[in-house]
């Protein structure tokens, strides 16, 4: 699909079509962001990951996919919509290993 091409509504159909379990949001409150679509629900569950450590505020967006380190459980339960999926090292996703091969990893600190 062209997405960037269709409305909102049309991609929420498109996207629908598909029949997917989990929509997951890339952007976040970031440029290109299209929340509107999210409002007709395209999957049954839809989360928030890698584009914005914070709340969407969005009631539609059931889950951010987080580390502990970029949203605190205490801060997590006080201002976010979403339920937490928390990775248990770090939310971001890197070839850090292949890129930084020189550098100490975790858990060998």
């Amino acid at each position: 699909f062209d997405l960037p091409r269709l409305t909102d509504a049309e991609a929420a159909r498109a996207i629908d079509g598909l029949r997917l379990h989990v929509l997951v949001n890339l952007v976040g409150h970031t440029a290109g962001a299209r929340h509107a679509l999210t409002h007709y629900r395209p999957a049954p569950v839809q989360a928030s990951y890698y584009g914005y450590a914070g709340t969407t505020a969005l009631p539609q967006i059931h889950y951010a996919l987080l580390d502990a380190a970029a949203a605190p459980p205490p801060l997590a339960a006080a201002e976010f919509t979403e339920r937490m999926a928390y990775f248990p090292f770090s939310h971001f996703v890197a070839a850090h290993a292949r890129r930084y091969a020189h550098a100490p990893h975790a858990s060998r600190l």
